[in-house]
Order: C-alpha cells, then structure tokens, then sequence
C-alpha cells in the first residue's frame, strides 16, 4: 500500500490558562469537538488514572447509543499498522453482525468472493483492503498509544490517521497518557501534521473522588475526601487504593467511637505516597518523627530545609499532629500486604479514651509557644504549666519528654523540675502499650541520654544484643542490616573483636574477615564505621602481641592478599 502524504492542517491549541479542565468542563467540551465533523483528529490527554477512558464512555453513551458509530481500539503491544488496523476490523465486526456476515458468511460472503477473483490474496489482505469502507463514518478511539509495542513506528501510526481521516470519511480520538509516552520528542514533531484539536483532562480532587467514591456515602469518606483535596490527587485509580484500604482496616480494626481524623489523614498520605501519587512526599521515618508542636521551638538551623518546611505544611494541614504506633502499623501493611490486626486493634482502643481527643497534643503545644513566644506569661506561670504535664509523662514520645527537660532547665532555669520529668519519664519506661510492643528504635542524640540508656538496657533484657558473629552473618545472609545489626557494630570494642577473632576458624573465619574487608573498600553505612575501625585495631594489636602466632600470620596474608597491608599500621593502643 502507498504510504499516506502528510497535508498540513492548522493546529488549534487550547489556552489551558484561561480555563480549568475540569472533569465536567473537558467533558462539556470533548462533546463540542465531536459534534463538529471538521475535527478529524482529536486528541484527548492527560495524566495516568485521571479518567480519560471514562470520559470517553461517559460520552460515547451519550453521543454514540447504539454503540455502532464508534469504534473503541487499544494499542497495547500493537506491532505494526497492520496489525492495527485487524484489530479495529476486529472490533467492529464484533459490534456489528450485519457485517461480519456479508464478509465472512460461508460459500458466499462478500470477502471471499472478492479473494477467488484474485489469486495470491489472503484473509488478511481482503480485510486491509476492506477496512475503509467498514469505517467510513465512525469514529476511532484509540487507547493507550504509550503501550504500543516499541516496533510500531509513530511516524506510521501517524500516516494511517492521516489517510483514513483524509481520504476515508473516518474520524479519530486519541487517549494519550502524557507521563508515560516515551517518544516525546518524536510526537511534538509529527502531531502538528495530523491532529486538529487536542483537550487537556485535569479534573479536580473532588471530581476525581466523586467518580472512584461510586456513590459510596460512608459517613468516613468525608475525612477521606478532604484528605485527598488537600493532597490534590486526581488520579481515580490511587483514590481507589486509597478507600479500599481505609475500607480493609475499618473492617479489621473495629472503628466504632473513633475519630476519623486520628487515622484517616495519614491513611490517605501514607497510601498515596506507597503509590506514588504525590509529588515530593515526605519520607516515612519524617513523618514517624513529625511533632507539630515543633515548629514553635526556636529554629537553631541557619538555614530551614524547603523540604522540611513543605512537609511540615503538608502535615499541619493534614492535621497529623503526633504520628505514633498506627503509622507504623499501616506502613508495614502497605509494604508486607499483612495488616497486625491486634496491634490495630488496641492502638484504636486507645484513640476512644480521652487521651488520644487531642488534648494532650493541644497541652503540650501551648507550653512551648507561651514559653518561646509570650512575654506576658511570668516564669512561675510557665513553671505551673509545666508541673501540670507532669501526670501524664508516661503517655508522651521519649523525644518530647527530652525537649520539655531541655525547655523547663535552659529556659525556665529549674532543674529540680526538670529532674522530675526525667525521673517519671524513667520510672514509666517499660510500662506503656508502646515499649510493651518490644520495638525500641534508635534515639541517638535526640533522646535524652538517661532515657536512651534506659531503653537499650529494656531492649537488651528482651532481645539480647547480637554478638559480632552473629551480626556478620545476618547481613550477610539477609543483605540487609537494621537497628540491631547497626548497634552492635556501633557499640563494639577491640576487645571483642580480638576475642572473636581468636575463637573463630576455618570457613567462618574467612566469611567473617571477607565481610570486613568489603565494608573497609566499600562503606555501606556510617554506623558500621565503628566496627570497622575496631576490626583493623584488633588485627593490629593481634599482629603486635603475638608475631609467630598462626592467627597473626593468617592475618598479615589477608591484608597483603587484598592490599590492605597498610591499614595494619594504625594506632592499636
């Protein structure tokens, strides 16, 4: 077949700046452009699960009833033209029995005659040269044309659409997912020649909700939607995602008397986040160590991060206040697919009780903006505000309890009061519903140092910290490394390491130094420095104190062996 001319055609271009591309108004709009036989090719866009193919079938059902002037087509992991072009004959002839039985009706169908007449014609052929005239008069929707197999040139895609609109009386709309087609730079350049109109579908939060709610009236979903409107997501699809999970842990978790906005808010975030529907998100662990009381403590960076900044808004009008045990419970359900009903369970006990009403969030808050930002408040006022979050020590983060301390002794000058927090804080630890879930994390240096003491010493009592051989070779089997692994490099000594070097032989000897020499070329984590460093002190002082001994000279080959040799010179003291 000859291939099509492209003739040029005045591109008109939609001034997105002067409207909104609504749902409703690119709807409005899509039905002008096809009730309007001068546009051939249209093209409607946008982003991936804004709805386009439900546009369309919104208004196929309202122009094209009897579902005949229409012809529905997807692209996905189309090859050639021709293999196109079968597939809409295809779906034509689905659509429309009158005319796969003159084709194809046996002994006398049109198609067949057609082919005795002329030898060396196959099927195949008879239905190329046919298809113009099946559809003549129709429309062609053409789907997910960024999934066409990557041997289906844009350039042919484009001369097809420019022959049968020119020269056959058929008209096209294009469904273009503009965040997923790869040929950017090829299309600019190619549909100038073919496409008359082009619509932009940009619908709102609340549109896009509307239609992935499907008139769900669930008392929730008003959290839920205004949630999605403040994280202005428009892509049915993840607002999908996002109810049925809301929908799974209501039916897991038993929700009855709790507020919606303890849970939902951060439902809705951490969801869209898992499925990427955000743009710049705040990661896991910020959101975990989000407080917002925070933000009116005295700001001792130079400079503020405007990620921080942009999070800390997100936050705040999200109304996640003070993440705490739900966030993790949700987060590993996102990752895992397994959802711990029972810490579920009690964490939404919890939130009934008045504890969780947000009076406590609202308490502490108001300490530290009057002590850092009211200067009408006297010293003894503060101090009594202070006193009166006494009580209520052992239901607050270790790290809150850390800045009260550090508020009441630098700003209020009373460490005897400050003393007494701690004191509490110390004597709770161990009792709470929290540290009962045997899950203490790493505070470093933004607990307070008795309180972070304190929780290693609850942890080791738990989970006993894990030897040096026992750390290795969890990393290595794993791949991985978490807390545990991490503090036992970060808290080892060279006096552990020479002991296991020298009750360690054979196989897991060489396992256990390889490992160390991979972390000495190649450092994967700051917090192994520490091993590290020791491992090469141990090997140092091996070699000084004992010369002849067989582990000293197994140790020097090793070293030459990988050309480490000078690492053994370091200070051993």
């Amino acid at each position: 077949m000859q291939a099509a001319t492209h003739s040029p055609r005045i591109l008109i271009l939609i001034n997105h700046n002067q409207m909104t591309n609504t749902y409703s108004s690119t709807k409005k709009r899509l039905i002008e452009l096809l009730n309007n036989q001068d546009h051939k090719v249209i093209v409607l866009k946008g982003k991936w699960g804004t709805g386009k193919t439900r546009l369309w079938d919104d208004v196929n059902s309202e122009l094209y009833q009897n579902n005949k002037e229409s012809i529905y087509v997807s692209l996905f992991g189309v090859k050639t033209v021709n293999e196109l072009k079968l597939r809409i004959f295809k779906n034509v002839c689905s659509t429309e029995e009158t005319t796969t039985s003159k084709l194809f009706d046996t002994g006398s169908g049109v198609l067949k005659g057609f082919l005795k007449r002329f030898s060396g014609y196959s099927i195949e052929d008879g239905v190329l040269l046919w298809l113009p005239d099946v559809v003549k008069n129709k429309l062609i929707v053409i789907d997910d044309i960024e999934r066409k197999h990557k041997s289906l040139d844009i350039d042919e895609l484009m001369g097809m659409l420019d022959e049968y609109s020119e020269n056959h009386k058929t008209r096209f709309l294009i469904l273009l997912n503009t965040d997923k087609l790869n040929e950017g730079d090829v299309w600019a350049s190619l549909h100038e020649k073919v496409v008359d109109v082009e619509l932009t579908l940009d619908p709102l939060p609340s549109e896009s909700f509307d239609i992935a709610a499907d008139g769900n009236t669930e008392t929730y979903l008003t959290e839920t939607k205004n949630a999605v409107a403040i994280l202005k997501i428009n892509n049915i699809r993840v607002i999908r995602k996002i109810i049925n999970t809301i929908a799974y842990v209501i039916k897991e978790g038993g929700i009855e008397d709790v507020p919606t906005s303890n849970w939902i808010p951060s439902t809705v975030l951490l969801t869209a986040s898992h499925y990427r529907a955000i743009n710049n998100p705040p990661p896991f662990e910020y959101i975990k160590s989000y407080n917002s009381w925070r933000e009116v403590l005295p700001k001792k960076e130079e400079q503020p991060n405007p990620n921080e900044l942009s999070w800390n808004k997100l936050l705040r009008d999200l109304g996640i206040n003070n993440p705490d045990e739900f966030e993790n419970i949700l987060f590993e359900y996102l990752q895992s697919g397994l959802l711990n009903t029972a810490e579920l369970k009690a964490k939404f006990e919890e939130y009934k009780t008045n504890d969780y009403s947000g009076v406590i969030s609202n308490q502490i808050r108001s300490f530290f903006e009057n002590v850092y930002w009211n200067p009408h408040k006297s010293e003894d006022e503060l101090l009594d505000m202070a006193k009166e979050l006494l009580p209520i020590v052992s239901k607050l983060k270790y790290r809150t309890v850390t800045s009260i301390i550090s508020t009441i002794e630098e700003e209020l000058g009373n460490f005897a009061l400050a003393q007494q927090f701690l004191e509490n804080c110390l004597d709770s630890i161990g009792n709470s519903f929290e540290q009962k879930k045997l899950k203490i994390i790493a505070y470093g240096d933004k607990c307070h140092p008795e309180i972070s003491r304190k929780l290693h010493e609850i942890e080791n009592l738990i989970n006993p910290p894990l030897t040096l051989v026992e750390t290795v070779e969890r990393i290595i089997v794993n791949s991985s490394w978490g807390e545990k692994e991490r503090f036992a490099l970060q808290n080892s000594t060279i006096e552990q390491y020479e002991n296991t070097l020298k009750q360690m032989e054979n196989y897991p000897l060489s396992r256990f130094m390889t490992q160390h020499k991979q972390w000495i070329i190649n450092p994967y984590d700051e917090n192994f420095r520490k091993g590290v460093d020791n491992f090469i002190a141990a090997c140092s002082k091996i070699c000084l104190d004992e010369p002849n001994s067989r582990l000293s000279k197994i140790i020097r080959r090793f070293f030459d062996d990988n050309e480490l040799a000078e690492k053994l010179c370091g200070d051993v003291s």
